[in-house]
């Protein structure tokens, strides 16, 4: 665009020269009579004949800036056309780009909002991370500190206690099945927050299930959560409950002797492994049943 705007002042000059060029001889011309150019050898002819050669040489040398004139003339409109072009070309380039500079600029903004999203995400995910491994390593520690506390039961309830009341028989009574207390009442279940309201006793499938007291029996199915479950209402609002058997023997409406077959060991209930499933209750309240049995190896 430089290089075309310098040749166009040039040939503006140029134009403008050979304006000043014709204007000077028509002006000569007419007013002198004469061209000091054609020299003396022109005073010699007559006036008539002088017009005449004038005329000519002033309408050849007319001609000639004339037709350099309009030669110029056309040769700055194809010029300026030419710029026209350019500029033209040059706003939609300039267009072009301004578009594509805001197309990168929204891929830029995108590109970041997404690193950005991507950084919260691998946050989140390194503290959950985190959470887990510290949920792990106290799940670990509660695990090895319940094997510590574990208790083995040797023992099965007989009819020693049979007739007595309940509420007497705190401290006194066995577990209704052989093998280790794995879990506690009170404690946390693993994975949960919620508590085990009873005990869980592991034991050997098909081992028996034993009634801890006399007393009658009140439920005798399966149930969510419960497996086979037994329920044993000894009076005064006191129960027990087995469940997570394998089979159930006694039914609803039977009198129970203290020691006597309720069932066998199995894994109805969903735990870990086999096992009895063990509460006891007074008017709906769970209570530990550790501190109903008594532990005699």
């Amino acid at each position: 665009m430089k290089a075309l705007g310098k040749k166009e002042k040039v040939l503006q000059s140029s134009v403008t020269e050979e304006k000043i060029r014709l204007s000077q001889l028509i002006k000569r011309t007419y007013i002198l009579g004469y061209s000091p150019e054609d020299g003396p050898a022109i005073n010699t002819l007559s006036d008539s004949k002088v017009s005449a050669f004038y005329l000519k040489k002033i309408a050849l040398k007319r001609s000639e800036i004339i037709k350099n004139f309009n030669s110029k003339i056309t040769e700055i409109d194809l010029l300026q056309e030419k710029k026209r072009g350019i500029r033209k070309e040059l706003k939609k380039i300039k267009k072009d780009t301004s578009k594509q500079k805001s197309v990168a600029e929204r891929e830029k903004q995108k590109t970041s909002s997404e690193i950005d999203a991507t950084k919260t995400q691998i946050k989140r995910s390194e503290q959950k991370i985190t959470e887990n491994k510290k949920r792990l390593t106290q799940l670990f520690a509660e695990l090895e500190k319940r094997k510590e506390d574990r208790i083995k039961n040797n023992n099965l309830p007989d009819q020693s206690l049979s007739g007595k009341p309940f509420k007497t028989l705190k401290g006194k009574l066995r577990l209704p099945a052989l093998g280790t207390v794995t879990a506690k009442f009170g404690q946390r279940r693993v994975g949960s927050e919620l508590p085990w309201e009873g005990i869980f006793i592991s034991s050997n499938q098909g081992n028996s299930v034993k009634s801890i007291a006399g007393g009658s029996v009140v439920y005798s199915d399966w149930l969510r959560g419960f497996g086979n479950l037994i329920i044993i209402d000894h009076g005064e609002g006191y129960y027990s409950l087995y469940g997570n058997n394998e089979t159930i023997w006694a039914r609803e409406g039977d009198q129970i002797e203290a020691g006597g077959q309720l069932g066998t060991v199995g894994n109805s209930g969903g735990q870990t492994g086999p096992g009895v499933y063990f509460e006891v209750r007074h008017n709906s309240k769970p209570l530990n049943p550790m501190e109903w049995v008594n532990i005699d190896n």
